[in-house]
């Protein structure tokens, strides 16, 4: 009787861990950059998660800021060839922030043990931007890996790139200047 409690029990714990989430994560390449406003910065994607995948895999990566002027997004070929069954798509719909890109694809069967794959690069438009420190980032609430095998295992996606816009070279010069010039009329 211990012993079918225990199997029983040991089941229910297999089963929980096969449909928990493990967690997804996004690394971008470079992790940051400081440029000047006007100059567009670039950075690669890679997805990675913790299962390995033997069937089929849903995907959905919601990356977003509200403070870059402009997001686009061009998918790599291993990202596309992961996700042949409904090709990779980039759409925007969700709304989320004021700036948004989101990826989506669907396949069946990488390497049974892969474990990521390259998703893209990002660009982002600094047009206009005031100096500061700025950010983009998954939206883990909507970004997720599904994958299906002989359970169903969810991964909420998480991630996040930072930037910062400096001040231009000769706005500096101009500052210097200005502070030598105020303070020789002190004297």
């Amino acid at each position: 009787m211990k012993q079918g409690k225990k199997l029983v029990g040991m089941g229910v714990l297999c089963t929980l861990a096969a449909t928990s989430t493990f967690g997804a994560t996004i690394t971008f390449a470079p992790t940051n950059a400081s440029v000047t406003a006007g100059t567009p910065i670039t950075t690669d994607l890679e997805l990675f998660w913790a299962v390995p995948v033997f069937n089929s895999h849903n995907a959905t990566i919601l990356l977003g800021s509200n403070d870059a002027t402009d997001l686009s997004f061009s998918i790599d070929a291993a990202w596309t060839a992961a996700f042949t069954t409904v090709p990779a798509v980039v759409v925007e719909e969700f709304g989320n922030f004021a700036q948004e890109v989101t990826i989506r694809g669907e396949g069946n069967t990488l390497p049974g043990s892969q474990t990521s794959v390259m998703v893209g690069t990002l660009t982002i438009d600094t047009t206009g931007m005031a100096n500061g420190n700025y950010s983009v980032g998954v939206d883990d609430t909507v970004s997720e890996l599904e994958i299906f095998d002989e359970e169903t295992v969810y991964d909420s996606i998480s991630g996040a790139f930072s930037f910062t816009i400096v001040p231009e070279p000769a706005t500096l010069s101009l500052l210097a200047l200005g502070g030598l010039a105020a303070s020789r009329r002190r004297r």
